[in-house]
């Protein structure tokens, strides 16, 4: 009986044969999403919006490859790193800009607390006057006996500078008509570091900043 040879030869493939089958590549999006987050770490925050870009791309990319493509663990960390760089950067930025305001804001608020002082002053001055020319040239003893006469409001005799919400009564040094219009009348209290508002003889009133007064006393 004929013994039948076995081919040892395998039987022929149909489609592609396993030599031209390529491994899964890393997505180089992955791969630059993670340089870039680690680099942003170093670099204040400024890779840290590419670095998200490109995290959603190689996360979008791999999961339409069907597996040809990986590295979906390195555009996770890239995203991760991106956005915790982002948020630190957008925090610090609130943060300067707004140490830049602040001052500003409060040199407004000082202007304006300066000018509303000045307009008390001028109005408590223009009732001194009044007063003088009823009590033979005399101001007042105190500034109290130009109420309601002279000035209509009480309120108008407290200092809103430097401290609306606690406003002093100006300091008063009387005199009469007959003294030189360059001596000091009244004033806003003295604060430490703030400028202060004096009103004359002449019922003229000028504000005067702390560096100002500083130099004036140091003459």
């Amino acid at each position: 009986m004929p013994v039948r040879v076995m081919d040892s030869n395998p039987p022929p493939m149909h489609g592609q044969p396993y030599s031209n089958l390529t491994p899964p590549q890393t997505s180089g999006a992955a791969i630059a999403s993670l340089v870039l987050g680690c680099v942003g770490l170093m670099s204040f925050g400024l890779t840290a919006i590419p670095a998200v870009i490109c995290g959603h791309i190689a996360l979008s990319r791999i999961g339409r490859s069907a597996g040809r493509l990986t590295g979906s663990g390195m555009a996770i960390a890239g995203l991760v790193t991106g956005y915790v760089m982002s948020l630190i950067f957008l925090v610090a930025a609130v943060a300067i800009f707004a140490g830049m305001a602040l001052p500003v804001f409060a040199a407004v608020k000082d202007r304006a607390l300066q000018t509303q002082a000045l307009a008390q002053l001028k109005q408590v001055g223009v009732g001194c006057q009044a007063y003088a020319n009823d009590h033979d040239g005399k101001f007042p003893p105190k500034l109290d006996e130009l109420i309601p006469r002279y000035v209509p409001d009480a309120a108008l005799l407290l200092c809103p500078y430097p401290d609306k919400k606690a406003p002093k009564p100006f300091e008063y040094f009387g005199g009469s008509t007959a003294d030189p219009a360059d001596q000091i009348l009244a004033a806003s209290p003295a604060v430490e570091r703030k400028g202060r508002i004096f009103l004359y003889m002449d019922s003229s009133v000028k504000a005067k900043s702390a560096m100002a007064l500083k130099r004036e006393s140091s003459q």
